[in-house]
């Protein structure tokens, strides 16, 4: 299908890719164009982007979750956060977002961090938890 109208995520990627690969196709959207996203309006501008590109509604809507599920990924991993006052102008990208755009190894880190929040033991929990800090992994690690 050819797209006219610029839409944040292709419909196939979209409902094919996990929810963790579109949340950071959209992160890398974000600070590629340095917008400071607003879910609301972002699904919004999606749905009407969707629809002028020829795309069947309930298809849209099945992409429209999808980038809802994946927006709401980026804030509950830490990546974004909402703007605080008096600004109130959506969200934007994190320290701990910029450093997974910024790292080749991002994505993996992020999913390591992820795993070591389960209960280790508690002998090897202090020092397996401080070689993952938020941002990447140490030296020597």
């Amino acid at each position: 299908m050819t797209q006219t109208w610029g839409v944040p995520v292709e419909v196939e990627k979209a409902l094919a890719w996990p929810v963790e690969q579109v949340a950071l196709h959209l992160l890398r959207n974000y600070q590629r164009t340095s917008v400071q996203p607003d879910r609301r309006s972002e699904l919004i501008y999606a749905r009407q982007a969707y629809h002028r590109n020829g795309v069947p509604e309930a298809q849209a809507s099945s992409v429209i979750r999808a980038l809802a599920e994946a927006f709401d990924w980026l804030v509950l991993h830490g990546l974004l956060s909402e703007d605080p006052p008096p600004n109130n102008n959506g969200h934007f990208i994190t320290r701990k977002g910029r450093e997974v755009l910024e790292s080749t190894a991002g994505p993996a880190l992020l999913r390591a961090q992820v795993r070591l929040v389960i209960d280790l033991h508690p002998s090897i929990a202090q020092r397996v938890r401080s070689q993952v800090p938020a941002g990447g992994v140490r030296a020597g690690c």
